[in-house]
């Protein structure tokens, strides 16, 4: 049965960013998520486009066809900033006059900000590929800080399987940008949806596994990701998964986040929250456990919507008697085991992200064969048809293992056949 119609948009919002906290609770200016971020237009063959604009505002789709600035608020000028603030920002700025941003190139955008392709001259004078996250309607100094903070967040985070900072710049017009590595294939959901696309069972878990080594890191800094799920990791040109975001360009797809009443401005991904969350709006990496297990479910469905036929404000209630989502059709009984591990209740009876690497490591490397299972991007978990409470109980035992396809898909790293 194929993918259900994609919604207007998804969700996102990575803070590498809190530093964790027992009970660490989630604030009340958490930013709304969006859309997953359409693939960039391949830059030209020419490098810098002399039409670009490049500091002036910024612009989106009105709709219907026309173009309307984002950016109508003053200048934010050095001297604006904390102090203790603007130290941090001076020791990671890249001057204006060596960055280009495409306004004409959107990667994602939302209610709060948008993020463009752009180019920026680094210090041997190579120009080099890179993703603008900007402001928009955010006019509050405080707001604009709290903006810069989260980009420096990311500034102390060196790991292959973390989105790292490259800089930040402060346009003499407009408000300051966060410059990020430009990601080649975009966001993990959109890609391994995509019908261009012919993943295998392993490649899919290898995905995963990157992941978990990249929390794992994160998790040894003391940080509480809070929004763990595929569209908030991206995949640069080599298929390496580096956990993002891009956050405050997104919209917000209200089947996937929701306000809470204690927190109205906050929109949390309730689908991907573990239990506890729910229960007291509050995170911990061992609430990132959780949600990593529905990262590696949205992966082994090749990006079906996790509890499809319940409603998000019945998710607490249906979790809490000790219902899971089922087993993907092609997902190894032991990666499934590892699923449900994450997804205990008592979150003391989770994995770490160590454990979890070494865990998936050894379901990938026990595959064998299993590397040459093609999925297809129709391939779907649960049916539109499906009863609400269409999930199984942890206690379940497992299905059987679902007879493996003999056909060898081509790999990653293969070019498409003709066809």
């Amino acid at each position: 049965m194929p993918l259900p119609p994609l919604q207007a948009g998804s969700c996102c919002r990575y803070s590498a960013g809190e530093r964790e906290a027992p009970g660490a609770e989630a604030p009340p200016s958490a930013r709304p998520g969006a859309h997953p971020p359409s693939s960039a237009a391949a830059p030209s063959a020419g490098g810098l486009d002399p039409t670009t604009p490049v500091h002036g505002e910024s612009f989106s789709d009105s709709g219907d066809g026309s173009r309307v600035p984002l950016l109508r608020t003053k200048s934010v000028q050095l001297g604006d900033l904390d102090s203790a603030l603007l130290a941090e920002v001076k020791d990671v700025l890249i001057p204006h006059e060596r960055v280009v941003t495409h306004s004409d190139q959107v990667i994602g955008k939302g209610h709060f900000g948008v993020v463009y392709h752009g180019e920026y001259t680094d210090e041997t004078q190579t120009r080099v590929h890179c993703a603008v996250k900007s402001l928009s309607r955010i006019t509050e100094l405080q707001e604009v800080e709290a903006f810069l903070r989260e980009g420096l967040l990311m500034r102390g985070l060196h790991h292959p399987n973390v989105l790292a900072l490259i800089g930040i710049t402060l346009p003499p017009e407009g408000l300051p940008r966060v410059l990020l590595p430009y990601m080649r294939h975009g966001d993990l959901l959109r890609f391994v949806r995509s019908p261009q696309r012919n993943p295998t069972v392993k490649d899919l878990i290898s995905f995963g596994l990157q992941v978990a080594r990249g929390m794992e890191y994160l998790a040894e800094q003391k940080f509480v990701h809070r929004d763990l799920a595929a569209r908030n990791c991206m995949l640069d040109e080599s298929f390496t998964v580096k956990v993002a975001d891009f956050g405050l360009a997104r919209g917000v797809l209200d089947k996937e986040y929701y306000s809470v009443q204690q927190h109205r401005h906050a929109r949390l991904p309730v689908k991907w929250m573990a239990l506890e969350s729910l229960q007291t709006y509050r995170f911990t990496s061992k609430s990132d456990v959780w949600s990593f297990g529905v990262l590696l479910w949205e992966l082994l469905t090749r990006g079906a919507p996790p509890y499809p036929h319940v409603d998000a404000f019945d998710l607490t209630h249906f979790l809490a008697q000790g219902r899971r989502l089922p087993q993907p059709e092609y997902c190894p009984d032991s990666l499934y085991a590892v699923m449900l591990r994450c997804w205990a209740a008592d979150p003391a009876a989770r994995p770490t992200f160590g454990t979890l690497a070494r865990e998936v490591e050894q379901v990938a490397a026990a595959l064998g064969g299993d590397h040459y299972v093609q999925m297809s991007a129709a391939y779907v978990n649960l049916g539109l048809d499906a009863p609400k409470d269409a999930t199984v109980p942890p206690e379940q035992s497992l299905p059987p293992a679902v007879p493996r396809s003999p056909g060898r898909p081509r790999p990653l790293s293969e070019p498409p056949r003709p066809t």
